[in-house]
């Protein structure tokens, strides 16, 4: 994917830059990017922060979200809870006869 890039502020600070992705459709994101060290090339640096993902994404149908729906993430296994997934594999060892 082609893309162009553009530095829109830099905090020396904080080493920190923020860069505006545009894509060939015109679509654009802003990111925050780390400021590249003196010995880093430039643009493959910007590259590991482009919203490639997120364009490619934005082509697929979107669920339905809420605001103000909220819940519990157990990191290990975001799709279930950790007494869901203790479950499944405990239902998964008698199956097997363990």
């Amino acid at each position: 994917m082609k893309y162009s890039y553009e530095i829109t502020s830099v905090d020396t600070a904080s080493n920190m830059m923020e860069v505006t992705f545009t894509n060939a459709n015109g679509d654009s994101v802003v990111a925050s990017c780390e400021i590249p060290t003196a010995d880093d090339n430039l643009k493959v640096h910007i590259n590991g922060y482009a919203p490639v993902y997120h364009w490619t994404r934005n082509e697929k149908q979107r669920m339905t979200v809420t605001q103000g729906e909220s819940g519990e993430i157990w990191s290990e296994h975001p799709e279930e809870t950790e007494d869901e997934y203790n479950a499944r594999i405990a239902a998964e060892q008698a199956a097997a006869g363990q």
